[in-house]
C-alpha cells in the first residue's frame, strides 16, 4: 500500500471517528433537554396530586393562582431530587408549578430554572426571540404590544388540535390567535332595526339581554368546539366593535375599542388588526388597497367577518375576503374565523413557527369541579 493511500485512509477513518463524536455529543444534549421536559412533567404530577388533596389551595376566583414549589416537593419527598434526577453534582435549580384559574378551568405551567443547563421557555418569550424585527417582516414592537407583519411571517400554532395564527401579544403578555381554517357560518345579525324600517342591526352588543347574532354564533362555537382542555389555555379577552370609516387611518384600536365588552372569551378579528398586519407604507387606511399587500391576513383564503362596523350606515359591517376589506349587510352569512387570547404562562415545547413545524404549547389542564 503506498503512503498517499495510506495517508487517505488516515483522513477517512479520522473523519468518520469525528463524525460519530459530534452525532454523540448532539444525542447527548437532545436528550438531555428531553429528560428536563420529563422532569417537568412530573412536576406538574406531583401539583396535581397536591392540590387534589388540598383543594382549599386552589385559585377559586378568575385569573387567581396558586403556586407549588420545587423545593417543597422536594422537602415532601414527592419528586427525586434534581441533582439524583440527572446525577449532576453542581446542578442548581430553581422551579414551580402555577394553576391558575381560568373560566373556572385550572391551567398548570411550569417553571424551571437551572442556569446554564436549562431554563424552561414560554410561548410568549419563544415568539419574541424568534421573530423580533424592526424593518421586512416578522414580529414588531408597537407601543406596549408585538405585532406580527407581512406575508412571509413564521406566526404558526397548534392549538386546539388544529392550526391558528398568532396576530399578536398583547400589553399584559397574552397571545392573540386566529383561527386558520373553518367550517362554521354565522349571520352577523338579523334582528329589526328601527331606524332603517328593515332587519340587520351592526350594533355586536348592546347589554346582556341584546348580543348580535354572531355574539351568540361565536359563543355557541366556543362551547361545542373548543374542547375542556383548550378552554383552559384561554385567557379572556376585551371585544372592541367600535364603529369606522372608510377613510379613518387610525391603526392602534382606538376607533374601534371605543365600544367594548370585557371578559369575552371568543371574538372576531378587528379592521385594525388587520390594516396594521401590512408593511406596505402606501397602507392608510380600510380604502387603501395596498393593505392587502405583504399581509398574512389577507393571504388567507376564507371570506370571513369582522367584528366593526361600518358607520356610514346602521346595515353594514366590514369583511375580508381575498381581495381585502369591503362592506356587506349584516343580514349575510358567512364563514366566521374566531380570534382567541391564550394566557402568556403557556409554556413552549417546540417548533419553529412555520407551516410545516408550527409552535406547539404543552400545558395540563384540567376542568373546575
Amino acid at each position: 500500500m503506498s503512503d498517499q493511500l495510506k495517508k487517505i485512509m488516515i483522513g477517512v477513518s479520522a473523519g468518520f471517528v469525528l463524525i460519530i463524536v459530534i452525532l454523540f455529543i448532539a444525542s447527548s444534549c437532545q436528550q438531555q433537554i428531553k429528560d428536563f421536559n420529563s422532569y417537568e412533567k412530573e412536576m406538574i404530577k406531583v401539583a396535581k396530586l397536591h392540590f387534589k388533596s388540598h383543594e382549599d389551595e386552589l385559585p377559586t376566583e378568575d385569573k387567581q393562582t396558586s403556586e407549588y414549589t420545587l423545593k417543597e416537593m422536594i422537602e415532601n419527598k414527592e419528586i427525586t431530587d434534581y441533582v439524583k434526577a440527572f446525577k449532576d453534582e453542581s446542578l442548581k435549580c430553581e422551579g414551580s408549578v402555577t394553576v391558575t384559574n381560568n373560566n373556572g378551568y385550572q391551567l398548570y405551567t411550569t417553571e424551571l430554572d437551572c442556569g446554564e443547563k436549562y431554563a424552561s421557555k414560554t410561548l410568549r418569550e419563544k415568539i419574541i426571540e424568534d421573530n423580533l424585527v424592526e424593518s421586512g417582516q416578522g414580529l414588531y414592537e408597537v407601543g406596549n404590544e408585538y405585532v406580527f407583519k407581512g406575508n412571509r411571517i413564521n406566526n404558526y400554532v397548534t392549538f386546539n388540535g388544529e392550526t391558528y395564527r398568532i396576530i399578536s401579544i398583547a400589553e399584559n403578555g397574552n397571545l392573540n390567535l386566529l383561527q386558520e381554517k373553518t367550517e362554521n357560518n354565522c349571520t352577523w345579525d338579523n334582528h329589526y332595526n328601527t331606524e332603517l324600517n328593515q332587519y340587520g342591526l351592526n350594533i355586536y352588543y348592546q347589554e346582556p339581554e341584546k348580543p348580535s347574532t354572531i355574539n351568540e354564533c361565536i359563543k355557541k362555537i366556543y362551547k361545542k368546539d373548543i374542547t375542556d382542555e383548550s378552554k383552559a389555555y384561554i385567557a379572556t379577552q376585551t371585544s372592541c366593535f367600535g364603529a369606522r370609516s372608510k377613510d379613518d387611518i387610525t391603526k392602534d384600536g382606538s376607533s374601534e375599542c371605543s365600544a367594548y365588552k370585557e371578559n369575552e372569551p371568543v371574538s372576531l378579528l378587528a379592521a385594525y388588526e388587520y390594516i396594521r398586519a401590512s408593511i406596505d407604507d402606501n397602507c392608510i387606511n380600510i380604502a387603501s388597497k395596498s393593505c392587502a399587500n405583504y399581509n398574512w391576513i389577507k393571504d388567507n383564503k376564507n371570506i370571513t367577518f369582522l367584528i366593526t362596523p361600518d358607520n356610514s350606515r346602521s346595515d353594514f359591517v366590514y369583511y375580508k375576503s381575498s381581495n381585502g376589506l369591503s362592506t356587506t349587510t349584516v343580514t349575510n352569512t358567512m364563514y366566521t374565523l374566531i380570534k382567541v387570547q391564550i394566557d402568556r404562562k403557556v409554556n413552549y415545547t417546540k417548533g419553529s413557527g412555520t407551516q410545516e413545524d408550527p409552535y406547539i404549547i404543552t400545558t395540563e389542564a384540567m376542568k373546575k369541579k
